[in-house]
């Protein structure tokens, strides 16, 4: 396998195997918790069949033992499928199955270290923590609790299986931030060059607002005629979501500017960031406002805020900081931590049976 081959995997394995977000993982947070897409919490589609008592049991052969809990070849086809299943949704490129499968050999192995260490340490994640998460989980599907139940058990899986999966995502995520997240240091120097630096000149004790806008354009050389006609489409579109229509949607259907396909969304930032006239319009309001129309060099806006947030006091910038640099050298700390765990591990590979 080629180094670039490599690369690639890797980008693309931790797209699709990435479990939950680096943060706590107490019952309150868990509820608001957005468990990213992993293979091994997804819907699952069945794999394939395999006929014949002699294929049967050439499915079902141990192809690890990580210390003495076996990797059958079932759990790694299974896992595999949904991987394939992933990156073709993602429009990534497929590696070839064998490059793919030792992939997915390697995640299940790390998976069973951690696991194992989890249960050995007495790191425990309670009923409620994890109800909360299949719940959220069931919202990112678009389903109840219930649906999720009846999908699960129609798609052969089960919800004790999806249930026991969440679980095992957050022993693993609470491991990590004990063994290695809450290891990785900062310094004061790293943290006052983070602020000197593009990724932290968003940290400043101004208030941090999401707008979003509907540009419709008026031309260079337009009429007072053609101004006036465009100001009252501004105006219609604005009374249109004052009065409860999708803004996301007016955006998309109506905007002139680049942002439209994207509901016109701004981003969040602090509203020093903003140009004054959008910045004066909505420093004000509440939380879904809708302001205009409003008029520049470029045309009439109408602006809805997103989101507000407080200006962040001298030490939250800091502890924000540092969450955000110590996330950044997660990724080393982490190969290092499973490099640590497979040395002190016995992991034997077994040959496929012939």
């Amino acid at each position: 396998m080629t180094f670039k081959t490599v690369t690639t995997l890797t980008t693309v394995y931790r797209a699709i195997a990435c479990v939950l977000c680096l943060c706590s993982l107490d019952a309150t947070y868990a509820q608001g918790i957005r468990l990213t897409p992993s293979p091994s919490v997804v819907m699952r589609a069945p794999v394939e069949s395999v006929s014949g008592t002699a294929a049967a049991v050439q499915a079902n052969y141990i192809v690890a033992i990580v210390n003495s809990e076996p990797v059958t070849n079932t759990e790694v086809r299974a896992r595999l499928i949904r991987y394939e299943q992933r990156l073709a949704a993602m429009g990534a490129s497929m590696p070839s199955r064998a490059d793919l499968s030792r992939e997915v050999l390697e995640d299940i192995i790390n998976e069973k270290l951690q696991l194992q260490r989890a249960r050995e340490s007495n790191v425990r994640v309670d009923d409620r923590t994890v109800d909360a998460a299949v719940q959220n989980f069931a919202n990112q599907n678009k389903l109840s609790v219930a649906e999720l139940r009846a999908r699960s058990s129609a798609d052969g899986i089960g919800y004790a299986q999806i249930r026991s999966d969440i679980q095992n995502q957050l022993l693993v995520q609470k491991l990590r931030e004990r063994d290695v997240l809450s290891n990785i240091n900062i310094s004061d120097a790293e943290i006052e060059a983070f602020f000197k630096s593009p990724a932290g000149s968003g940290l400043s004790g101004e208030l941090v607002i999401d707008i979003a806008q509907i540009l419709v354009a008026v031309p260079e050389n337009a009429t007072e005629a053609q101004v006036q006609t465009l100001r009252e489409r501004a105006t219609r579109i604005y009374n249109r979501a004052i009065n409860g229509a999708d803004f996301y949607k007016l955006a998309q259907e109506n905007s002139d500017a680049n942002d439209a396909r994207i509901g016109g969304q701004m981003g969040l930032r602090s509203i020093d960031r903003y140009p004054t006239l959008f910045a004066e319009a909505v420093k004000d309001k509440k939380v879904a406002d809708v302001v205009g129309p409003i008029k520049s060099g470029a045309g009439f806006h109408v602006l809805q805020l997103l989101a507000k947030q407080a200006p962040l006091t001298s030490s939250e910038q800091r502890e924000t900081a540092k969450n955000t640099l110590r996330e950044n050298k997660f990724d080393e700390a982490y190969a290092n931590w499973i490099r640590d765990l497979r040395s002190n591990a016995y992991v034997e590979y077994r040959e496929p049976q012939q």
